[in-house]
This record gives structure tokens, C-alpha cells and sequence, in this order.
């Protein structure tokens, strides 16, 4: 007599042990039945993106908690027994960007941005890392909207991202002046020179002045300016890091103000 050998057929398969919600999932199979084989996948209410018969499949799942895939497969008449693994699906931070004091101030203002969530990991579109930062005005004293996003990480590896937009207007103190100064300074954030730049229309006495936070002067200055694009070098070097306002003022009542930056580099 002849033996037969009938190999036994198996239904195995893997897939990761853990997972964030919508993210995509790989199933692939490890058994040995054939691609003609009939494959009885349940993924248990996932989503698939693609697949089909032994796979891989890419799933997605729109439910935290554990999931159960299962498989079982036919081949030449014969059946294997049914393989289950489980995945659990982890939900993805859910948060929102508080602006303080509001997200639409002046020119002249600060904002602090916060991520109104803890025991996560952050990363702002600036670069910081830390759950609130502070923004200022970069598209000049006649304001305008600055976006910002904030990523957030938690401790099973899920990520979501925020987006807020606030708005920089210009000081009312510059609309009692019709014709205000338009004024640049560079590099802000500074180090210890800051260069001011200016288009003088009508030649005349201008008064530079830098204020402190609290309101003190830093720097008084008098100049004589002609007409015609004039930069000014200022020497900060005395001074301490922090936010400072910058005034100029012309003997013929135009005025020009922004706020400027000393670094702690």
C-alpha cells in the first residue's frame, strides 16, 4: 500500500498588537493554503482599504477598543480551523489652541497660545515644544492673521493636530494720525542691534524712542532726517531680553509704532 500525505491546513495570520483610531492597519497571512484557496476573513466592522482573498488587506477601524480579526480557509475540500487575533484601536487626542488674551489683539499685543491638554507630547508649527507659547505680530504695524498649528502626541503613539488663526490690528493710536510712519525693524527677534527702517516723506525733526514692557523709556534719541529711505542702526546692548515697544514721532505729527523683541541668544 501507498501512504498518503495530507498536509494539515493552516489559517495563520498577523497584525500589530495596537493601533490609533483611522489609522491604516496591514493584515497579512502566514498560512500555507494557496492563493486559490477560499479565505473567510471577519474584521470585526474595520474598514477595508484593500485586499482581497489571502491578502495583505489594509483596514481602517472608526471604533476604540479591542477588535477580534478571525480567518478560516478552504482548500480541495478541505476546511482549517479558525484563527483570531486581537488588536486594540487607541483613540487620538482631542484638543483645541486657547488663545489668551483673545485670539484678535493689537499689533502692539502678545498672545499666548495653550494646547488644553496634559500628558502628551507638543510640537507647534514654530518649533517649540511646550504646551503654550507666545506669538507676536511679524506682518507689520498694519497688522494682519498669522496661523499656527500645534501636534500633539499621546502615550500610545496617536497624533493630532490643531489649527488657529489670530489676528494682529493695527493700535488705535495710529489711526489718529492720517499719515502714519511705515516703519520696518530687523532682524526681530534682535540680539543687541536693531536696524530701523523708514521712508521719510518730508525732511524735519523725528523722536525715536523704546519703551519697556512697563511702559519706562529705554531710548530717547533726536534726529534731523531728509526725505528718501533712511535705516537707522540702534544699539540695544544695554538692555535686557523682553518685548519692547518702538515709537517714532515726526515734529509734522506722523507716527509709526511696533513692537520689537530682544532675544536671549
Amino acid at each position: 500500500t501507498n501512504d498518503i500525505y495530507i498536509e494539515y491546513l493552516t489559517s495563520d495570520f498577523q497584525l500589530q498588537d495596537f493601533a490609533c483610531i483611522f489609522n491604516t492597519v496591514v493584515i497579512s497571512y502566514i498560512g500555507n493554503a494557496s492563493d486559490s484557496a477560499t479565505y473567510y476573513w471577519d474584521f470585526d466592522g474595520a474598514n477595508i482599504i484593500s485586499g482581497s482573498g489571502q491578502g495583505p488587506y489594509m483596514v481602517q477601524w472608526y471604533g476604540i477598543g479591542n477588535k477580534t480579526v478571525s480567518l478560516y480557509v478552504e482548500e480541495s475540500g478541505y476546511v482549517s480551523d479558525t484563527s483570531s487575533n486581537e488588536i486594540y484601536i487607541n483613540e487620538n487626542p482631542v484638543f483645541t489652541i486657547i488663545p489668551y488674551p483673545d485670539d484678535t489683539v493689537t499689533t502692539l499685543d502678545t498672545i499666548t497660545l495653550t494646547g488644553d491638554i496634559t500628558s502628551v507630547s507638543y510640537f507647534w508649527s514654530t518649533g517649540d515644544t511646550t504646551q503654550s507659547i507666545e506669538v507676536y505680530c511679524t506682518c507689520g504695524q498694519g497688522g494682519g492673521s498669522q496661523d499656527y498649528w500645534l501636534e500633539v502626541t499621546n502615550e500610545a503613539g496617536c497624533i493630532s493636530k490643531e489649527y488657529i488663526s489670530v489676528v494682529f490690528e493695527g493700535p488705535t493710536l495710529i489711526g489718529d494720525y492720517p499719515n502714519y510712519l511705515d516703519i520696518k525693524a530687523y532682524p526681530n527677534p534682535f540680539n543687541d542691534n536693531l536696524k530701523i527702517e523708514l521712508e521719510i516723506i518730508e525732511k524735519g525733526q523725528y523722536v525715536f524712542e523704546v519703551f519697556d514692557c512697563i511702559g519706562l523709556p529705554v531710548i530717547q534719541e533726536l534726529r534731523y532726517l531728509n526725505p528718501g529711505k533712511q535705516i537707522i542702526s540702534v544699539d540695544m546692548n544695554h538692555s535686557y531680553p523682553g518685548v519692547y515697544i518702538l515709537s517714532i514721532k515726526s515734529d509734522g505729527g506722523q507716527l509709526g509704532v511696533m513692537k520689537i523683541i530682544k532675544s536671549s541668544n
